[in-house]
């Protein structure tokens, strides 16, 4: 009933009418045919077709109405159930064709001639006649109706061939056909499928699915496309090649293409699910999906192909292939090869394109390679801190951690050892047994990690937090390494331990130097006796001497009689064509921030200075900006981060301006295996308790009476203050009083010069620092 009512007059009147203010009458009476044939029938049959979908298959009653008012059981329509099919005849004889449509349903053929017929709706065609209702969905009534009125349609031996080739030829591609005088043969044949680039109806690319069945091609748009038929006239014999479609076998190839994650749209074409980062070059991944994907699709039984007129791509599988050799201890040779199906290319003729983003490289062959995207992600990073030599990509060690680890050629045990520098947690390294304290585990972890980055030629940053014993362990690598540097004692020298008690006859013999070059410390004036005191105490074996003061020895003396040389950066700076004449074993700047700005001369002068091997300290290696971190890391392994102009534009401004996350990874990922830094919360289970009290004590009597009687005074400041001007005006005068409050439940001392009496706080911490002295706390 609803749907029905969709087209009553007024219905009708308030989706059509444009004069809203007139009736529904009014609409129908001026109603002009071809307006009603063209808008109005098209939506009633609409709604009819879907009333009789109901009646088709329900016991809903259908009758023909003759009168207004007045139905007959006479008049009942009979609905068939199952849909009717037209049959197109064809009659050839020797003057011509007669053609003539006929109904066919459960078998049987009803001839139209004769028949009275009402047609319910044009398209899909149903006709009642005698009492029953045909509905069927393939033709339009328009083609039906003529044939209750006459036998057939003649068609004159003249135009017979080209009405084969139009009017029967398509009426056998969607239509039943019965004839009589030519054949019509169904040909069955396998589709090979063929996965085509074309563009799209948006002019982007795509991939276009086709069905070849012999030698003619079929567009895949969906299961109801139209069969291939073919015409042949041999003689005077005619001949239809209707092409039947294996729709199972086609739609398995359908099933296979979504497997591989395409998805089908609008029609034959098919796309990948793009990701983001992908949508702004679709096209390239169009081409680059195919090249991935080629074999699976051969082996499937797809050939692919192409149908573009302004490229042509390469559209076969490629492979990278790499090897790494270790020929020297400084630097990586990476010999690196392009796989393309018949031919192999040089990588390195591809940096240029992969440094400049650019994705389009063309074949000696005159084809157009998309390079993956992946390579640009993965090769990027490596081949800006590389260069090229011939063919071969050469790569400085300290850069080891941009190698893929896919990649063939790195021997096992260097990647093992590499990896070992970035996990902390490894097995910790003894320390020397001339070093006069016991290290706690984080700190045998911090040795033990620098002194395995200066075994491989590598600088270190120790960035622990304050408190945590940065000096002790740099001196304890300091120890091991001149221990392993060539040894120099003088000869019949006898080394006299200081702790031990000498006799009279005893003679203390200077200690001797222990390594053939001088290690030099840079440190802040302030921290210039502390070093050296830390030195004496937990590397007495070390000759040590500072270089500071007005009366100091010359640098070169200084060398040739110590181990380990102490000075300040204003020295360093002052005194720098002095320290240049020097190559020093190790080099240590500590509290490096120090070095923070690429254009002070402090930074220059640090990294004029020539030393074996770096290492630096300092607990906030970035006060200001990344560029610190930059010329920090830069002292200890220079060229790891590139150039100061090259840090920029590649990581400072993209990181700080932007929040660029991906920068951020690529950049921990360089400098993690040299820097380390570790907060006191991160090591709070190895060092020693705090034990937090919170005593309470009460006032002495004279501070209680000074407090009660000051209270009382500021109340009524606060009171006379807020009742003249206010709560907002009067916020300082009340912030004030309770500062002065507060001092006086410290000590009133701290306010007032003359009073002479005690404090129950100054009283009882006084007791407890006492205490804590006595019992030899800190």
């Amino acid at each position: 009933m609803r749907i029905v009512e969709q087209y009553n007059d007024k219905e009708l009147h308030r989706v059509f009418s444009k004069k809203k203010n007139s009736t529904a009458r009014d609409f129908t009476n001026s109603i002009a045919p071809d307006f009603f044939e063209e808008h109005i029938r098209p939506y009633i049959e609409k709604r009819i077709v879907r009333c009789l979908d109901i009646v088709q298959f329900n016991p809903v009653p259908l009758y023909y109405k003759n009168l207004q008012n007045i139905i007959y059981e006479d008049d009942r329509l009979q609905v068939v159930e199952e849909d009717s099919s037209a049959v197109f005849n064809f009659i050839r004889e020797k003057d011509g064709l007669r053609y003539f449509l006929s109904i066919e349903h459960q078998g049987q053929t009803l001839h139209l001639k004769g028949r009275q017929a009402v047609t319910v709706t044009n398209e899909p065609c149903c006709i009642a006649t005698e009492k029953k209702l045909f509905i069927f969905r393939d033709i339009d009534s328009k083609k039906l109706l003529p044939f209750f009125e006459k036998d057939f349609v003649p068609v004159s031996k003249s135009s017979e061939k080209k009405y084969f080739e139009s009017f029967v030829r398509n009426a056998i591609k969607k239509y039943r056909v019965r004839a009589e005088g030519f054949s019509i043969i169904d040909q069955d044949s396998l589709p090979k499928p063929t996965l085509s680039i074309e563009c799209d109806l948006s002019g982007h690319y795509a991939y276009v699915l086709k069905f070849v069945y012999d030698d003619k091609s079929i567009y895949y748009a969906n299961r109801h496309t139209e069969q291939k038929v073919s015409c042949h006239f041999e003689g005077d014999e005619v001949k239809f090649v209707r092409l039947k479609r294996n729709t199972d076998l086609e739609n398995e190839y359908i099933s296979t293409l979504l497997s591989y994650g395409l998805v089908n749209k609008d029609g034959p074409y098919f796309m990948p699910v793009f990701k983001k980062n992908q949508l702004q070059s679709a096209s390239h991944e169009i081409i680059n999906w195919v090249n991935q994907n080629h074999a699976s699709l051969k082996k499937a039984g797809f050939t692919v192909a192409q149908q573009l007129t302004d490229k042509n791509f390469y559209l076969d599988r490629f492979e990278i292939r790499m090897k790494v050799s270790e020929k020297s201890n400084d630097w990586f040779d990476i010999e690196a090869y392009v796989e393309f199906e018949g031919f192999t290319l040089p990588f390195s003729i591809f940096i240029k394109n992969i440094l400049s983003d650019e994705r389009e490289f063309m074949l000696p062959d005159g084809r157009i390679v998309i390079l993956p995207r992946e390579w640009f992600e993965s090769y990027r990073d490596l081949l800006s801190f590389s260069r090229l030599e011939n063919e071969t990509i050469r790569l400085e060690k300290q850069h080891f951690s941009l190698l893929n680890q896919n990649i063939q050629g790195l021997s096992s045990d260097f990647r093992d050892n590499m990896l070992s520098l970035v996990e902390i947690d490894s097995s910790p390294e003894s320390p020397p047994e001339q070093i006069q304290a016991k290290l706690r585990p984080y700190q045998l972890e911090g040795y033990s990690w620098m002194y395995r980055l200066y075994k491989n030629g590598f600088g270190s940053c120790l960035s622990d937090d304050m408190g945590l014993g940065k000096t002790l362990q740099m001196l304890t690598v300091l120890q091991r390494i001149i221990n392993e540097s060539e040894p120099r004692e003088a000869p019949g020298s006898k080394i006299i331990q200081v702790s031990s008690q000498l006799s009279l006859f005893d003679s203390v013999a200077p200690l001797p130097k222990t390594s053939t070059k001088a290690s030099l410390v840079v440190v802040p004036t302030s921290l210039v006796h502390n070093w050296l005191n830390e030195a004496i105490r937990f590397t007495p074996r070390l000759k040590v001497a500072t270089y500071v003061g007005m009366q100091r020895k010359p640098l070169m003396e200084l060398c040739a009689e110590n181990d380990l040389i102490i000075t300040s950066y204003g020295i360093m700076r002052n005194d720098l064509p002095e320290f240049t004449k020097v190559e020093f074993l190790s080099l240590i700047l500590d509290e490096s921030q120090m070095i923070k700005n690429p254009g002070s001369k402090t930074y220059q002068s640090a990294m004029q200075l020539q030393a074996e091997h770096r290492m630096a300290l300092t607990g906030t290696p970035i006060e200001n900006s990344l560029t610190d971190m930059w010329a920090q890391i830069n002292f200890i392994n220079p060229g790891l981060l590139g150039g100061l102009s090259f840090f920029r534009d590649e990581f400072q401004y993209p990181i700080e301006r932007m929040g660029d996350e991906k920068k951020q990874d690529k950049l921990r990922k360089l400098i993690s295996p040299f820097i380390l830094r570790r907060t006191k919360s991160q090591v709070a289970p190895e060092l020693p308790p705090v034990n937090e009290q919170i005593l309470y004590c009460d006032m002495e009597e004279d501070q209680e009476a000074y407090y009660e009687r000051e209270k009382s005074k500021v109340r009524k400041l606060v009171i006379e203050k807020m009742s003249l001007d206010g709560y907002q005006q009067s916020s300082m005068i009340i912030l004030q009083s309770l500062t002065r409050l507060r001092q006086i439940a410290n000590h009133p001392g701290m306010i007032d010069e003359e009073y002479f009496a005690g404090s129950g706080k100054y009283n009882e911490i006084i007791h407890k620092l006492r205490n804590l002295r006595q019992e030899h706390h800190k």
